[in-house]
């Protein structure tokens, strides 16, 4: 059953393998595929947060990568939500950090019709089993316009407090 799930939600979404393409990804590694919608909570998350995990650094071989991308898409275009990419060769981890996924549509002025979440672990030696979560996010009847507003809001009140904190000292 949720093969054939699976490809209905591609035929109905084809900007899917868009995605999967940018990420280098097959949809046959897909092992699950999720509708929701836009929320607060998917707003606040940060995009694009990915480790990997190398037990010998010198080795340029890592054992596996777990990795979180999220896509804005706007009639039916796909684009990344970048993020900023530090390493910590010293210990074989790679990290990346990024402002959370709002903050990432306000700076490239985008209000997207589905925001679209991969989510995925490979174990390059076989001991783990691979997995591809696709969570499609519909967009439509949450004001984003709203949302940026209220943490414009939030941020002035909390500069606020921190510039009077400041002159009391």
């Amino acid at each position: 059953m949720k093969e054939y799930q699976k490809q209905i939600l591609f035929r109905e979404f084809s900007f899917l393998y868009d995605v999967l393409k940018i990420s280098e990804v097959s949809d046959d590694r897909i092992t699950e595929v999720k509708v929701k919608k836009v929320d607060e909570n998917l707003l606040a998350m940060t995009g694009n947060v990915a480790t990997s995990y190398w037990p010998y650094a010198r080795s340029g071989a890592s054992n596996y990568i777990i990795a979180k991308r999220y896509f804005a898409i706007v009639n039916n275009q796909v684009t990344v939500i970048p993020s900023d990419t530090s390493d910590d060769s010293s210990i074989g981890c790679r990290k990346t950090k990024a402002g959370t996924i709002a903050e990432e549509l306000l700076k490239l002025k985008l209000a997207p019709d589905f925001i679209v979440c991969l989510d995925y672990f490979i174990d390059h030696l076989g001991e783990e089993k691979e997995y591809c979560k696709l969570s499609i996010f519909k967009a439509k009847g949450f004001d984003l316009i709203d949302y940026h507003a209220n943490q414009f809001k939030l941020a002035a009140q909390s500069l606020g407090n921190e510039l009077r904190a400041a002159m009391m000292k």
